[in-house]
């Protein structure tokens, strides 16, 4: 009867390889625990988390999503998270950066990075979440508005009867509101409707800073002769705020020189009891009935 000799060359590699693999795991802890260090330099961690995130290690995920997660990490370490869990091609990376987004007690500039990273790992996937960010009154407006100004770049994500049922609810957040008319320029519908920006930017109990806003817009959509004629009425109201007469005589100062208007304007500075709004209607009356060639 002939023995079978195992061959001693098989022997050789088995340890070799398993030698190999050992040195390959004790790199893969040592990269993990300086991606864990935050006693190590921002670099160092940086370094260790592009050595980790081609292999797909599941603790390499946890890790990335306990940095985002936090507010004590620094901002540039939770990017650069965020950016690896964004690149890496497993489906605990997605559920990672979902899970922070969601997160209430995580801090909004992590919540933030993981919403754009979704954004750009799973495009198509993140509108109907984005639709619903954008709606949800129990969100923080920042990641409200972060959810709009994505779907405002794609005009196909969203109608314009979405945003403006965000925009006429008057209980949701001013910076929401706001952002709900960047978008709806975006779409150019106030070329075609200007009447949401003149109601807005006349409307005395609305935010100041939402009829700010609602005046640079207008600046861009409206005919010169229509603008100037809302910054006209703005300024001729004593039932709205000093601030907001003072931006609106700001701007028309802005425009081209118009005669026509200079009557109106001298008949508001004659009414006028407001010492720094009558100093700022004098000045623009002068410039304009002397405008420099």
């Amino acid at each position: 009867m002939i023995k079978k000799v195992f061959p001693l060359w098989i022997f050789f590699l088995f340890i070799f390889f398993s030698a190999a693999m050992s040195g390959i795991l004790r790199a893969e802890n040592n990269s993990l625990d300086a991606v864990k260090n935050t006693l190590a330099s921002v670099e160092e961690r940086k370094a260790a988390i592009d050595e980790l995130k081609q292999t797909g290690n599941p603790e390499l995920v946890a890790s990335l999503g306990e940095i985002l997660r936090t507010g004590n990490e620094p901002i540039i370490l939770r990017g650069y998270a965020a950016e690896a869990l964004e690149t890496m091609p497993i489906e605990s990376a997605g559920e990672t950066l979902r899970t922070v987004l969601n997160s209430q007690v995580s801090d909004i500039e992590s919540r933030k990075l993981a919403l754009h990273s979704l954004i750009a790992k799973e495009p198509v996937k993140m509108i109907p979440e984005l639709i619903q960010i954008a709606q949800n009154k129990n969100e923080v407006p920042a990641i409200r508005v972060s959810a709009i100004q994505y779907l405002a770049k794609n005009p196909e994500s969203a109608t314009g009867q979405f945003y403006m049922a965000i925009f006429l609810n008057g209980l949701n957040p001013i910076p929401v509101r706001i952002a709900v008319l960047d978008a709806l320029d975006k779409q150019d519908l106030f070329q075609q409707n200007p009447n949401l920006l003149t109601q807005t930017i006349l409307a005395s109990t609305e935010a100041p800073e939402l009829r700010k806003s609602a005046v640079l817009v207008a600046s861009r959509n409206l005919p010169s002769s229509d603008f100037s004629q809302i910054l006209m009425e703005v300024i001729r109201r004593t039932d709205n705020s000093a601030e907001m007469r003072y931006f609106a005589i700001n701007h028309l100062a802005s425009q081209k020189p118009n005669a026509l208007l200079l009557p109106q304007l001298k008949q508001i500075l004659s009414k006028e009891k407001d010492p720094a709004i009558s100093s700022n209607l004098k000045s623009l009356i002068e410039n304009w009935s002397n405008p420099r060639l």
